[in-house]
């Protein structure tokens, strides 16, 4: 109703633009969401991940709400990316294989920048493992892997095959690849 009157009465238009405040979209600042107060941006101590251990044997990781509570100056959200970007014992933190490497490159070649989607062929990665890897090595090393990669194409094989480990996953990804 009152768009209908400010189209009708312009002095009622400018009267309204008058009232707002005259910012750019560039001057304008997001959104600042307010930090809990009892949330700690601190690095985390031995002792807390040793906390948040024991009480994810305890609880299961779940509930990352109910957790903080019992980690004094944390939330759930930091909680549950402690867990499963560092304590989660599944985490394979080794050194990089070439088989990994190798997966890695074609898996981007497939999916791009989808970090969770390539975990599925990375067992034991996080995706923000993997997309660190692949943000601090692999863009230097992609010519190296295209001409592997160009080698399998023209020669419909690969010189030196995935280990057992990750044969399957190479041979899935060179099949949706062919695709």
């Amino acid at each position: 109703m009152e768009k209908k009157e400010t189209q009708k009465n312009p002095h009622k238009r400018k009267q309204m633009q008058s009232q707002q405040p005259q910012q750019s979209q560039l001057q304008q600042k997001p959104p600042q969401y307010p930090v809990p107060a009892k949330c700690t941006k601190t690095p985390w101590s031995e002792e807390e991940d040793k906390l948040v251990i024991k009480i994810v044997q305890q609880h299961g990781p779940q509930k990352w709400t109910f957790i903080a509570q019992h980690v004094p100056g944390r939330i759930g959200k930091q909680c549950r990316e402690r867990w499963h970007n560092h304590l989660n014992p599944n985490i394979n933190k080794d050194q990089w294989s070439q088989d990994e490497v190798w997966i890695l490159y074609l898996c981007h070649r497939l999916k791009g920048n989808k970090w969770s989607e390539i975990t599925n062929y990375l067992p034991g990665r996080t995706d923000n493992a993997i997309k660190n890897h692949w943000n601090s090595s692999m863009k230097k090393r992609i010519p190296e892997l295209y001409q592997k990669y160009l080698y399998f194409r023209t020669h419909n094989k690969l010189e030196k095959p995935a280990s057992s480990k990750y044969q399957q996953a190479e041979q899935e990804i060179i099949k949706l690849l062919q695709d």
